[in-house]
């Protein structure tokens, strides 16, 4: 065990534990123990060797289910009405009772808890039945990591001889679950598949603090499964879901709102784990003709993807009649005055429309609140709901954060309630931007549990397969790939750029002290074919077609670039020892798992994801010179401001044994492709003027000569030659850029239409580019789908990879139990703009997780982008928001809150110079930090 908070004995001498999650413990367990059994924590094995297995238990616990279950109970009194001879589980983590729901398949004990319709104000730890007056006594306590407030409870706990409702057995079945419930159940909402929800994920068993969820197939996430059908039987009381596709899993939860027979509502859900499938069938299970409904009729989409399909339509000026579509994570935008909603219409007023889905889980009665300035129709489910409603005109871009603000200010364009099913929820939103000045929309929902909140991004959905939708990304790709090849650098526009894509005021990689930084052998092969070193560089072949010729070509310029060299660094001390020092290189991969280079680095050697896009790091030995390598570390954007390379502002220490570790992986120095030895510099000079290189590249002393079409000339024109050329012989002596077809007609698309789009932008755009082009997501979860970092961990704990886990197996981990990065579905909503902006610049003093092994690391040229962009996608203003005057009553409440006894804030975050109280590894953001 680890943390057995409690034990229990059944009446056949059953015996029973709960266990916390923790090191070696994936999550919260209920056992079932057994003579020689052993239940997983690795660090508590005596005999010799590594267990490679443990024994599972009843149910896993997911913390957000039970954060810490405690002691299990028998009922053993007859004054519990249907819970009579039941199992039960206490939480200290929520203060509430589970009724555990058990069955034995093949020898093996499996089952699943439901919540009972009590909750208490402390942590209960132990309970017992009275025997004189036959109900339940418990008492508790709040210590740390719970979410109770009150230090301690002492509790009685009558059985009212009220119905429950609840399900009261569970029976997996060979396609499905059938349970009974303690009261018969309304025939219309039982026999309803839109009625329940059902998801199932594993967990993986390390030396880590618990586990993420992954699917049955070993990605992280869970699985949805769908009920085919929904049975009920004669009495009311049996209920068989059809689930096609179950299978064993360690966690299983459905979510379920019925009515009861007696019109009584019932919110529930059944947490559980399924080891074993039964050999009946659900219909024999419940063996008498059944009531039945199927999931035929609800509506499901081709190819469904998070966001929703936007359509922009401009409506007055020069941009009448012109329009737009691509995805939007939301329905909410703001554009400032003066600027554009999409690079393909110029500023003024405009239409937007949103389509989709909202699709939930379990259906319910929702109202909807539009915010912002200008005028909103709003259709749900084909029924018109709010019907061409003025947006108030004193809306801010700020408008009032409370709920009860949101919903005031909404006033009267607010929609009376609406019943939103379990599954898909059909949305439309048009929203007229005002005549003048800047364009807000935001649209909020409010349920009797939820209070007024933008809808979010994790409930709205759309169908891909839509032809607007790619005739909108093959116009942005045209664009994306203008930028990012540098195209404006050769084709010279008339007039600066200077509101159009921040990308094309990117520079090249400076040529300054090329022959300090690489290998010349290396050099001889990039310029020769840079894509056959580097699979995804945006680099194009320049030399000549004739091989021979092609490479005389690249020794000289190899030649030419390494004279270019810089001064010494004055002191520096010889660092050749330590990048081939043992110690360092053990280092070197300790920081290479803590910084996640896993997340965006490929090692010789490593298992691969499929369709792996992480960049190989083979190359890197034969590429650096070491101590080059070094700098580069410390400083990415020194010859490279817009490198995509992350600033993560280490120390020479640190750099050194990361570079240690990385050189040690490597191809060796010169291997393979051309010798660069015969080249002549002088030769290689006049050809990085002749090729070109100029343009794009700073070069010491060479300046850039014009020689291709200005930008203007090439408008209207069908492209089939030069860059844009499919063969070599079109081609000439343009740059080989090996576009594919797709890339292809994108730019010539872009050259016939769209050229005019390059002088405009919209940071919401550039930063959705730029967190794929950074590969944020490598690190961040969003809504669709988790991080890769996380996948790659759990794939490489699985074959031992050292590059997988930052600590010692045998060690409990120094650092911190919140080892999971934050997401970034939320964060144009929750952060400053200010605050992202100085944290992508590496300007904060501080690191807002401190012990949290990885480090956000510095973007300093995409800082601005990025943090507007943000904040505008989710319809919210870049400007610094305002700090309100502080109330001294209200301040007074607040502090009274976060301490012990109330809200406990203060277990796991610092407020200044007081640290958590529940000690270092679980602190997390000190409070001092919150208000900026």
């Amino acid at each position: 065990f680890r943390a057995p908070n409690g034990l229990g004995l059944g009446p056949q001498g059953q015996f029973f534990s709960t266990d916390q999650e923790g090191y070696w413990m994936p999550a919260n367990r209920l056992n079932h123990i057994k003579p020689g059994s052993f239940h997983g924590n690795v660090w508590s094995w005596f005999p010799d060797g590594k267990p490679t297995s443990y024994d599972p238990p009843i149910c896993w616990v997911h913390p957000k289910v039970d954060r810490s279950p405690s002691t299990m109970l028998w009922v053993d009194s007859d004054r519990w009405g249907p819970l009579a001879g039941h199992l039960l589980s206490f939480s200290y983590g929520v203060g509430r009772i589970f009724l555990v729901l058990q069955e034995t398949l093949d020898g093996l004990m499996q089952g699943g808890i439901v919540p009972l319709p009590v909750e208490f104000d402390t942590g209960l730890m132990r309970a017992r039945f009275n025997r004189r007056d036959g109900q339940l006594y418990g008492c508790g306590l709040y210590g740390w990591a719970g979410n109770k407030t009150q230090p301690g409870g002492f509790y009685r706990v009558r059985s009212t001889g009220q119905p429950l409702r609840l399900p009261t057995e569970l029976h997996v079945a060979a396609n499905g679950l059938v349970l009974r419930f303690s009261e018969p159940l309304d025939p219309l909402t039982a026999t309803d598949p839109s009625r329940y929800s059902v998801e199932r994920w594993n967990y993986r068993w390390t030396q880590n603090y618990g586990s993420p969820d992954f699917k049955l197939n070993g990605e992280p996430g869970r699985d949805r499964l769908v009920v085919a059908a929904a049975y009920l039987s004669q009495d009311g009381r049996r209920l068989f879901l059809k689930l096609p596709g179950l299978a064993p899993a360690m966690q299983m939860h459905l979510q379920m709102n019925l009515k009861a027979a007696d019109g009584a509502a019932i919110r529930t859900f059944l947490h559980h784990t399924v080891h074993r499938l039964g050999r009946q069938s659900g219909e024999q299970w419940l063996g008498e003709p059944a009531l039945a409904a199927t999931a035929s009729g609800l509506p499901a989409l081709r190819q469904e993807a998070f966001g929703l399909t936007l359509t922009l339509l401009g409506r007055d000026g020069p941009a009448q009649g012109l329009s737009d579509t691509r995805t939007s994570r939301l329905a909410a935008l703001a554009v400032p005055s003066g600027q554009s909603p999409t690079p393909f219409l110029p500023p003024g007023p405009f239409v937007a429309t949103w389509r989709g889905f909202i699709r939930l889980d379990l259906g319910g009665t929702y109202r909807f609140h539009p915010v912002g300035r200008g005028r909103v129709t709003l259709t749900v489910n084909h029924e018109t709901v709010i019907s061409a409603a003025d947006l108030s005109d004193e809306a801010t871009l700020e408008p009032k954060a409370s709920p009860d603000a949101v919903v005031q200010e909404a006033g009267e364009s607010s929609s009376n309630a609406v019943l939103l099913q379990g599954g898909l929820n059909s949305l439309e939103v048009t929203y007229d931007s005002p005549p003048e000045g800047g364009a807000l929309f935001r649209l909020y929902w409010s349920a009797p549990e939820v209070p007024a909140e933008p809808i979010p991004p994790t409930v709205l959905v759309h169908e891909a397969d839509d032809e607007q939708l790619r005739r909108g990304a093959q116009r942005r790709l045209g664009r994306e790939l203008f930028a990012t090849r540098h195209c404006a650098k050769c084709h010279v526009p008339a007039s600066p750029l200077a509101s159009g894509m921040p990308e094309l005021a990117q520079e090249a990689p400076s040529l300054e002290g090329c022959g300090n930084r690489f290998h010349r052998d290396w050099l001889s092969r990039w310029v020769a074919q840079p894509q056959d070193v580097v699979a995804d560089a945006t680099m194009p072949a320049c030399l000549a077609a004739a091989p021979g010729e092609a490479a005389g070509q690249a020794r000289d310029l190899a030649a030419y670039l390494a004279t270019l060299v810089g001064p010494e660094e004055p002191g520096r001390p010889d660092e050749r020892s330590a990048l081939s020092s043992e110690a360092r290189r053990q280092e070197g991969q300790t920081l290479y798992a803590q910084l996640g280079c896993i997340a965006c680095h490929l090692l010789p050697g490593e298992p691969k994801l499929a369709d792996d896009t992480r960049r190989s790091l083979g190359h890197v030995r034969a590429k650096w010179q070491a101590t080059s390598l070094v700098d580069f570390l410390r400083a990415p954007g020194r010859f490279y401001p817009w490198t995509r390379m992350p600033d993560f502002q280490l120390s020479r220490d640190e750099a050194l044994a990361l570079a240690a570790f990385v050189l040690s992986r490597g191809e060796p120095t010169g291997s393979g492709g051309l010798s660069s030895t015969e080249g002549d510099p002088k030769r290689g000079r006049e050809l990085v003027v002749r090729l070109g290189c100029v343009h794009c590249h700073k070069v010491p002393e060479l300046p850039p000569v014009q020689f291709a079409q200005p930008l203007a000339t090439l408008a209207g024109r069908s492209w089939s030659s030069g860059c844009l050329a499919e063969d070599g012989e079109r081609r000439g002596k343009a740059p080989a850029f090996r576009f594919g077809s797709e890339e292809l007609r994108a730019l010539r698309g872009l050259l016939e239409h769209d050229l005019a789009s390059l002088g405009r932008d919209c940071w919401p755009e550039f930063a959705n580019r730029q967190i794929e082009a950074l590969r944020c997501r490598a690190c961040h979860g969003r809504e669709s789908g988790p991080e890769t970092w996380l996948a790659l961990e759990a794939l490489a704990s699985d074959r031992n990879a050292p590059s997988a886990n930052p600590y010692d197996s045998d060690e409990t981990p120094a650092h911190t139990i919140h080892r999971q990065r934050p997401p970034l579905t939320w964060a144009g909503e929750k952060l400053r703009p200010d605050w992202v902006e100085r944290l992508l610049l590496g300007q904060l003093p501080y690191k807002p997780r401190a012990r949290l092994p990885a480090r956000m690391p510095a973007f300093p040229a995409y800082a601005r982008g990025l943090a507007w962009g943000l904040a505008l996608d989710h319809g919210r203003s870049p400007a610094p928001e305002p700090v309100p005057p502080i109330d001294p009553a209200l301040a007074s409440v607040g502090q009274a809150l976060v301490q012990k006894g109330a809200l406990g804030c203060v277990d796991c975050h610092a407020v200044g110079v007081q640290p958590a109280l529940a000690g270092a590894d679980t602190a997390t953001i000190n409070f001092v930090h919150v208000a900026s």
